[in-house]
């Protein structure tokens, strides 16, 4: 796949199976209209051992965001521990500033329920111009509902970037806590107890 916007070859991907992004912002022409195009040509390159087709078969986003924002699949719960029905959740946050300034920022992170709001936190930092930055959140969840294969129990991971007073996004994900560990002698276990893989 080769992007071009407004005629400018921006980037490629040589791999058709697996998901990519490309930065739009300096190449737009802003208030005016705007050409993007995605070719496909499967015979730039040679072909995987199986014929993949050719052609876009994948969806195709136009991701809008503001000038400090939560990157693509910039998102990563953990559960890092599970102790007296206690669980340590962490939360990774990948952000991106594309402003030339320092910019004060909050970022609310909660873990959601069945309208039950089970721990939060909120965390204040600087963004600095043009940087990409992890925030870690790490929060304990009490009497946790634990996921298993019989129980698939989801909560909501909801968070929000505030910058002043103006919100820039919300976003919500759904996950279990849970802990999967895999080794030579127990096999799979799912919250210490054995999962047969079938």
């Amino acid at each position: 796949a080769m992007i071009y916007i407004n005629g400018i070859f921006v980037a490629e991907n040589l791999n058709g199976y697996s998901n990519f992004y490309v930065y739009l912002d300096g190449y737009l022409h802003y208030g005016e209209e705007n050409e993007i195009k995605v070719i496909v040509n499967n015979s730039a390159v040679p072909n995987s051992r199986w014929y993949s087709g050719s052609g876009i078969y994948r969806n195709v986003n136009l991701l809008v965001g503001e000038k400090i924002h939560i990157l693509a699949d910039g998102i990563k719960i953990t559960t890092t521990a599970i102790v007296n029905n206690t669980a340590l959740l962490e939360t990774s946050i990948n952000l991106r500033s594309i402003v030339r300034s320092k910019e004060p920022i909050s970022i609310h992170v909660q873990f959601v329920k069945d309208d039950i709001v089970y721990g939060e936190e909120t965390i204040n930092l600087v963004m600095y111009p043009m940087v990409n930055e992890t925030v870690l959140s790490r929060i304990n969840i009490s009497n946790p509902k634990l996921w298993d294969c019989d129980h698939p129990e989801l909560y909501t991971c909801v968070i929000t970037l505030i910058c002043g007073t103006e919100i820039y996004e919300i976003q919500k994900i759904q996950f279990g806590i849970r802990i999967i560990t895999v080794d030579s002698k127990n096999g799979m276990l799912i919250n210490g107890k054995e999962v047969k893989l079938r």
